[in-house]
């Protein structure tokens, strides 16, 4: 009695290619809207006042669905002007905010950021 393959099983059959993520139906979910979720928007401004320096910031444009557009446009540790930091240097829009402390994802989120006044 054969068993049935299963799209998370890791054995393959001869001439078959291996799995990987992309071919295993792995399902993205899309990232939370930061400012919406009050629990998600309390988190992050606690990391922006963290004083660990293992926490990095990753900063990436957001398409209006959700998708991050890479390469990454900034990369730094957290600090409290984060959001005027963006506004200034890179204009309105939406962005995707990766923080991560050592190889642990903290918080994953798109913000969204009004065109700076002149």
């Amino acid at each position: 009695m054969q068993r049935k393959p299963t799209p998370h099983s890791y054995r393959t059959q001869p001439g078959t290619q291996h799995p990987t993520r992309e071919n295993i139906g792995r399902r993205k979910r899309p990232l939370p809207h930061i400012y919406v979720n009050e629990r998600l928007a309390e988190r992050f401004y606690q990391i922006l006042f963290d004083e660990d320096d293992r926490l990095t910031v990753y900063i990436y444009r957001a398409s209006e669905d959700g998708c991050v557009i890479k390469p990454k446009l900034y990369k730094c540790h957290p600090f409290s002007g984060l959001e005027s930091y963006i506004r200034d240097n890179f204009g309105g829009g939406s962005y995707a905010i990766y923080i991560r402390q050592g190889e642990t994802m903290r918080l994953a989120g798109i913000i969204s950021i009004g065109v700076p006044l002149k």
